[in-house]
């Protein structure tokens, strides 16, 4: 969808132009995140580099993300490169982070923001389409999972195709059994929509089989 569509699909939910433009700022922010490059002062060793305090290999990245946020700089960079130890009297110990810490810390961020925006325009949306949770109309999401299949598979490909097949057919049940039942029950002059049934595969994973 080009970006126009995008903007005129979010003034269509009520939004307005600031709140438009603080979901441009929020989504630039995490891609600038991901261009977030730290490193170690030096390292001459593996051992030794993760005991060490972390320097970025280019500021411009994190100062896109402070404008766009409209945080100070070095609060922002502060924020994933120390950990500030709270005692009692008042006394604070900073002690900075090594370079996996601190990337665990920027993509946390990265995450966090993300998050958050997703559930405020969901919620957004939801208001506008006027649902409360009381059988009013709403939007739902359901992300299918992707199937795996490696040359070697372990327990958690199984899990996952497994997950993917119980949701599958719950969307079988939903979109075609019910609802083209209901179709037939009414009298509805429709053609009937063919679907692969995962019954079967199901009842193999389950241990239900005849």
């Amino acid at each position: 969808m080009a970006l126009e569509d995008t903007k005129s699909s979010l003034y269509r939910i009520g939004l307005v132009e600031e709140q438009v433009s603080s979901i441009w700022a929020i989504v630039a922010s995490v891609l600038h995140l991901g261009n977030v490059a730290l490193a170690s002062p030096s390292s001459s060793s593996e051992s030794q580099e993760e005991n060490l305090h972390c320097t970025l290999l280019d500021e411009s990245p994190l100062q896109n993300v402070a404008h766009l946020l409209q945080i100070e700089y070095e609060m922002l960079w502060t924020s994933f490169t120390e950990k500030k130890l709270h005692l009692p009297n008042n006394k604070v110990i900073v002690q900075p982070l090594n370079v996996t810490q601190a990337i665990d810390k920027r993509d946390a961020l990265a995450k966090f923001l993300f998050e958050n925006l997703f559930v405020w325009l969901v919620r957004r949306l939801n208001a506008n389409l006027g649902g409360s949770g009381s059988g009013e109309s709403c939007i739902g999401i359901l992300d299918i999972y992707g199937f795996e299949h490696f040359t070697i598979n372990t327990l958690s490909q199984l899990l996952i195709n497994y997950a993917n097949e119980s949701l599958q057919h719950q969307f079988n049940a939903y979109l075609f059994q019910q609802e083209q039942a209901l179709y037939e029950e009414e009298g509805v002059n429709w053609e009937y929509v063919e679907y692969r049934d995962n019954s079967g595969i199901l009842a193999l994973l389950q241990g239900t089989l005849p």
